[in-house]
């Protein structure tokens, strides 16, 4: 069971088979680096850059989901939508930024090396797959997650469409039964009425299953050698060592934001199966060593203004991501909000770091 309340209904915006190949999010943050970009130049220019890149989607664990030049751009323009719903850019008049999480992907990508993706530029990077799955689990996990757990039974595409209606039926029923408010109940009300009213679920359920199954896939919780060799799905060692570690309500899986912020990362390091370091067990004088550092690097990629601040959340976000991949330093919120904290109330007052539950978020300024 969950400690706190479940936060709400976590399930992305209508998704479309095409999308599938989270690679060309990673590479639409990256062509947004920091600055403004219309959206039109974006298509374009993402449309381009799948056109030359096609050999290596080619030869990647899964060629679906692939962008064509065409003349309305469908294709890259669901991309775009998809990078937005996930939270890594934003539009305002006409124009794409990064978000805090899509910069923080940014800082990442300098930070850490990592050449797990070198021989394809469709494999994830572990910093892109531990993010992407943060988010995905933060955004979609009341799909994501029914999903995942039918692939431990059903391996065939058509076996997990023919059992998405039941399995998200239960899911949202359960999510219903305990939702910690009239608001959330409704939501999960008026999901599990959409979801008996379909006629052919089977054929329904192929826009929600397709692009969930390659998106594990690409995060390397489904096991590449069974889908290579039998097309099948079943999950990898990583996916069956996540399932494992989710709270479990009523036999079923679930997660909330608290649980991603402070029980992920530690998880993460299992699954990378290589020695860490608990935050806990990390000598004072080390951590806060690590603090200072990460705060000067923080400003260096986060900073946007002359004022002397940044996003609490941007910064946490970067320095347990970083530290767990970087310094194999197992860390969660908690820990790194309290670490930066004491600094506030310390002496020396070399910053004022401030948060709120409510916005998730603060800022860290300097004194």
């Amino acid at each position: 069971m969950l400690d706190d309340p479940i936060d709400g209904v976590m399930i992305l915006a209508p998704t479309n088979t095409q999308t599938r190949r989270l690679g060309y999010l990673t590479q639409i943050c990256k062509m947004l680096r920091d600055e403004a970009y219309p959206v039109l130049n974006l298509v374009k220019d993402l449309e381009s850059w799948a056109f030359a890149n096609q050999e290596s989607l080619t030869n990647h664990i899964s060629d679906k989901g692939v962008i064509r030049p065409s003349s309305t751009s469908l294709a890259a323009k669901r991309y775009v939508k998809l990078a937005q719903d996930l939270e890594l850019v934003i539009e305002g008049s006409g124009y794409l930024r990064p978000t805090k999480t899509g910069r923080v992907l940014l800082a990442l990508n300098e930070e850490c090396t990592d050449n797990s993706s070198s021989d394809n530029l469709f494999r994830l990077t572990s910093k892109e797959r531990l993010l992407l799955t943060y988010e995905m689990l933060l955004l979609d996990s009341d799909y994501l997650l029914p999903i995942l757990e039918l692939t431990t039974r059903c391996h065939k595409q058509l076996e997990i469409q023919e059992q998405t209606q039941n399995a998200l039926l239960k899911h949202l029923e359960i999510l219903e039964s305990h939702a910690p408010s009239q608001s959330v109940r409704s939501d999960a009300s008026n999901r599990v009425s959409t979801l008996m009213a379909w006629k052919k679920p089977k054929k329904y359920s192929e826009h929600l299953v397709l692009p969930r199954l390659h998106w594990l896939l690409d995060l390397e919780l489904l096991n590449w050698d069974t889908f290579r060799s039998k097309k099948e799905f079943t999950p990898s060692t990583s996916g069956n060592l996540l399932l494992k570690a989710l709270p479990l309500i009523d036999g079923h899986r679930f997660t909330n934001r608290r649980w991603c912020q402070n029980n992920l990362f530690s998880v993460w390091a299992d699954l990378l199966r290589v020695d860490f370091l608990q935050w806990s067990n990390v000598p004072v004088a080390k951590q806060d060593r690590l603090i200072k550092e990460h705060v000067k690097k923080g400003f260096s990629y986060f900073r946007t203004m002359e004022y002397r601040r940044v996003s609490a959340y941007q910064l946490v976000l970067f320095t347990v991501i970083r530290l767990l991949l970087c310094e194999k330093i197992a860390a969660g919120f908690e820990d790194i909000k309290q670490a930066l904290s004491a600094h506030t109330d310390s002496s020396s007052r070399e910053w004022v770091f401030y948060w709120t539950a409510m916005d998730d978020d603060g800022y860290l300024l300097l004194s």
